[in-house]
């Protein structure tokens, strides 16, 4: 006899069972986060531990008003210590130089120039001071400087060159940067004599510390006044700095250093390529 309790049974319709037996499902939809939440972690401490490499060198004065010395603290618009500095009367290189950890690069700078001159403006002391009194003299007359070894860390990420400026006497000078791919020529110009080309005010439109301005002017005839030369993303191992003058009052071209800085991304763009890369991964998954 069939009662109303004997249902049969449909299989189709049983649940799976609970227990201890893992649910692959929510295993697939978790695995995906769990490695977003580590990327992004892991995102935040690369990028915060990722600084810049500088490679600064200090042409130390001689002759002119009492001789500046080696930069001995910090100093530049890449505001950094462990600077390279020329005697007073290292007339020529080769030089070695070290980073801005003061660790050694391999890469060396030569030059050749008469002599060194200053500023005429006396060392009020710091590391800018310093840096920006003692010269090469007259280097339009002279061979290009060349700088060999640049690290391949600097190579891969692409580097910056800064060359600074600040005489005895106002005018434009030009220089033309070669890293063997690419060649770049710009002009920059101080507007008066003596001193007078640091600290300048107002904001450097390149992001430089205070008392730095930056050119990247094209025109030898240029007046708007700057304290540096900027050329950016040059990747070769070697560079030749080659020495022309402008077209506007002294144009005898005396720079006062060089830095050499990595380029490094921007922590924001770093983080949203990475995070980027991370979507496409885990949509690859699903």
């Amino acid at each position: 006899m069939t009662t109303g309790l004997n249902f049969p049974i449909n299989s189709a319709k049983r649940q799976p069972a609970t227990g201890n037996s893992p649910n692959l499902t929510h295993q697939t939809q978790i695995k995906p986060n769990r490695l977003l939440a580590f990327l992004v972690t892991f995102s935040f401490l690369a990028v915060a531990a990722t600084e810049a490499s500088t490679i600064s060198f200090n042409f130390a004065g001689q002759g002119g008003i009492d001789n500046p010395g080696p930069v001995t603290g910090t100093a530049g618009a890449i505001d950094v210590g462990n600077w390279n500095n020329t005697g007073i009367s290292q007339n020529d290189g080769p030089l070695a130089l070290n980073d801005s950890d003061g660790n050694p690069t391999g890469a060396t700078v030569n030059w050749s120039v008469n002599n060194h001159w200053t500023t005429n403006g006396g060392d009020t002391g710091g590391g800018n001071a310093q840096m920006m009194q003692g010269y090469l003299d007259n280097l339009q007359d002279r061979p290009p400087i060349t700088i060999s070894g640049i690290p391949a860390a600097y190579q891969a990420s692409g580097y910056d060159v800064r060359i600074y400026h600040n005489t005895d006497s106002g005018g434009t000078m030009g220089f033309i940067v070669n890293d063997g791919a690419t060649s770049l020529t710009y002009y920059s110009h101080q507007a008066g004599g003596n001193n007078s080309n640091f600290p300048l005010g107002g904001v450097d439109p390149f992001g430089g510390a205070a008392g730095f301005i930056g050119s990247q002017d094209t025109n030898p005839d240029t007046r708007t006044p700057s304290n540096y030369t900027l050329f950016t993303g040059l990747t070769g191992a070697d560079l030749t700095i080659t020495h022309i003058r402008g077209s506007v009052g002294d144009t005898r071209v005396r720079p006062n250093a060089i830095q050499i800085t990595q380029i490094i991304p921007e922590p924001a763009s770093a983080l949203m390529l990475l995070l980027g890369s991370v979507g496409l991964v885990i949509r690859r998954r699903r």
